[in-house]
């Protein structure tokens, strides 16, 4: 799950949360945590919020 708010302009939290506490290292090792922190950017800016050169993103990686 993916969730993202943003209390200022051009500055957003995201908090991606996995399944399993051993997912969150796993995901780093192999590369999913940057590929997920590029699909936000991603959506950020589809949605005409920011590119990844003026967003500020606060990533927060947990397991539910």
């Amino acid at each position: 799950m993916i969730l993202i708010l943003w209390p200022r302009m051009n500055s957003f939290e995201a908090y991606i949360f996995f399944k399993k506490v051993n997912n969150v290292p796993a995901c780093e090792e192999n590369g999913v945590s940057s590929q997920l922190q590029q699909f936000v950017y991603n959506e950020l800016e589809r949605q005409g919020r920011g590119n990844k050169d003026c967003a500020v993103v606060s990533f927060e990686f947990d397991s539910a």
